[in-house]
């Protein structure tokens, strides 16, 4: 892989989605289909995903210490939103 993407391949959290978006169609890249897929993924991926929550917290500069009790205030925040607008 590192061959096929000029020595910038690495196996983390966007070579996970690529494969999973592929095996979800039944799909099985070659490996230069893939390469070719994971440079695109790259160049379309400018964050860390949502669900990814502690990275989009650590590029945002706030995965400190306490991490943990800011996403349960986030998570209450959204909470209360959520029953506010359903009520």
């Amino acid at each position: 892989m590192k061959h096929l993407t000029g020595g910038k391949f690495e196996f983390g959290a966007i070579t996970q989605e690529v494969l999973r978006s592929c095996w979800s169609r039944n799909q099985a890249p070659t490996y230069r289909e893939f390469a070719r897929l994971w440079q695109q993924a790259v160049v379309d991926h400018s964050r860390p995903n949502p669900e990814w929550a502690f990275l989009s917290d650590r590029n945002a500069g706030t995965a400190g210490p306490d991490w943990k009790k800011l996403r349960n205030q986030k998570a209450a925040a959204v909470l209360a939103l959520l029953k506010k607008a359903t009520a």
